[in-house]
This record gives structure tokens, sequence and C-alpha cells, in this order.
């Protein structure tokens, strides 16, 4: 579905019934399927046209969990939709050596938009080795990095409590109220150096521990009221 989280799908709130999965496991905030809850200052329409100046070029900074894979998956999106191919590659620290071949290959038809999830762990001679092959076969070069990569700048991304908010807010709308308290995600956020995808993970836990405990009294609820034989 587009990339859209889907609510609905974690369970109907009904008083203290619990969802049957955590609305921070792994599926529902995974970046390829997470809607992306845009940063103040922030517009995919307006990124989208700075990409069209640029004929596809441009690089996504930030830190640890601030968004890049998250924004790019987005803006991958809409690149598809127009009639250029598109290819992404994410690499890794360990598997680079696998995806400089794949980002390489993209580039041999020419107005390719090429997307590069992690450019930073390219060798510097590779990165100007793959710009160079993308400049020459007129193919767009669109990238997320931990740093500056040389690239014209698209946005850099940050992190802040109120943003987690709203994705906190999104992910608990169909779950018991108060369950997640903004006092909680405050904690986690500040915890873990606003780094939102380990507040994320943080949360999970939380929400578990809690989900265990109301389950727990509910039972013995239910047996206190039951009659006696």
């Amino acid at each position: 579905m587009g990339g859209r989280l889907n609510v609905a799908a974690i369970g109907a709130r009904t008083g203290l019934r619990w969802p049957d999965s955590n609305p921070f496991s792994v599926r529902w905030i995974d970046p390829s399927h997470i809607y992306f809850e845009p940063p103040p200052g922030i517009c995919l329409n307006q990124l989208m046209r700075q990409l069209e100046t640029k004929r596809g070029w441009g690089q996504i900074v930030g830190p640890h969990g601030s968004g890049k894979t998250t924004l790019v998956n987005q803006l991958e999106l809409r690149l598809r939709q127009s009639s250029l191919p598109v290819v992404k590659v994410v690499l890794h620290r360990k598997v680079w050596r696998q995806g400089f071949p794949q980002a390489l290959s993209a580039t041999r038809r020419g107005g390719t938009r090429l997307i590069v999830d992690g450019f930073e762990q390219l060798p510097w001679v590779l990165q100007c080795v793959l710009r160079w092959f993308c400049a020459w076969r007129d193919c767009g070069l669109l990238v997320t990095s931990h740093r500056d990569v040389r690239l014209p700048w698209l946005v850099q991304t940050t992190s802040s409590l109120a943003w987690v908010q709203q994705i906190v807010s999104r992910l608990l709308q169909s779950c018991p109220r108060d369950v997640i308290r903004e006092d909680d995600v405050r904690v986690c956020y500040d915890r873990q150096d606003g780094n939102v995808r380990e507040t994320l993970f943080a949360l999970y836990d939380l929400f578990e521990y809690r989900r265990r405990r109301g389950q727990v009294k509910q039972v013995q609820s239910r047996l206190a009221l039951a009659p006696s034989q």
C-alpha cells in the first residue's frame, strides 16, 4: 500500500483489550513500510522539485536514526511514478563490495535515477567513480549519508521530541489509552540521545512489559469475579 502504515491492522481500541501486535515491532516501524511523518520544514513536493532541478542529484545527510532511510524511501516512491528507470542500492559496512557493482551496473542505462542508501560506506575513490559514471551517462544520483559526500544538498535530517511524539501518536491510534504516555516517549528519547530508531525500540520493550502486566491483571480480575463452585 505505497509504504503507508496500516494502523487498522494493529487492532481496534475496545476498552482494555490489548492488540495482538506490538505497534513498535519491526514490521510497523521498518523504514520501507512506515508512513513518513515529515519533520518541520521538510516538504516532499518541494524536495521532488529540487531533485528535478538537479537532474536527480542530491544528498540526504543526518545522524543515525534521524529518518534518512524513511525519507529516501518516500522519494523513491515518487520517482517510480515517472517514466525514468529507478534503481535503489542499500549499502552496509560489511556488504558494500556487493552493492558497488550493482550501483555501477545501474548506470549502463542512460537516464537511470540511482538511489544509494549509505553512500558513505563506499571508499572515497569508489564514490568518485560512481559520481563520474552517473554524470557521464546522465544518471541521477540520490544518496543518504552520515556526512557530507560532496553532492548537491537536498536536506539535512535532524530529530526532535515533537516529531517523535507525532510518530508515536500515529502508531498508538488503535491501542489502549495512556499505555505509552508523553513522558515515556520523552524519557526514551533522551536516553537514546535523540536516535529515533532506538527510541522506538525502547518503547517496544516498555509496551511489551505493560501489555503483559495488563493481561495478567485482566486474568486476575476475571478469576476474582468468577462464581465460586
